[in-house]
């Protein structure tokens, strides 16, 4: 083994470049999150914002009366599910499939942020002189 070689191998089991850079170098895939997922790409602080609110108003709404009234129920346990299910949605879809790190609320503020913010608009210059 001459010395080159012996050079490289050092160099690779250091992780030591040539430009400088000293010590390990960390490689993260870009599918990454910098929290534990609980349920379909949700972390706990997630579930609980998004389900929280939904569960205190399907414990309100089977809580209204009339209780006797079969039909009633059916109602209000379509309007749950139907609520149930909106925010699920919600709270999972990814809208840029390309991007899996930008969640449907990032996204939905992005563009309010961005409808409310000011245009700037350019403006086609007047010729100046006769045109003939």
């Amino acid at each position: 083994m001459d010395k080159e070689e012996f050079r490289k191998q050092l160099v690779e089991l250091l992780s030591e470049e040539d430009d400088g850079h000293k010590g390990k170098l960390f490689v993260f895939p870009e599918n990454v999150e910098g929290g534990y997922n609980v349920i379909a790409g949700l972390t706990l602080k997630q579930v609980v914002i998004f389900f929280g609110p939904v569960t205190l108003f399907l414990a309100v709404l089977g809580i209204l009366p009339p209780y006797t009234s079969v039909i009633l129920w059916i109602i209000k346990i379509i309007i749950a599910v139907i609520v149930a299910v909106g925010v699920m949605l919600f709270a999972i879809h990814r809208p840029i499939p390309a991007r899996r790190n930008i969640r449907m609320i990032d996204w939905v503020k992005m563009r309010l942020a961005f409808s409310q913010r000011q245009k700037i608009y350019f403006v086609k210059p007047k010729k100046k002189g006769f045109e003939e």
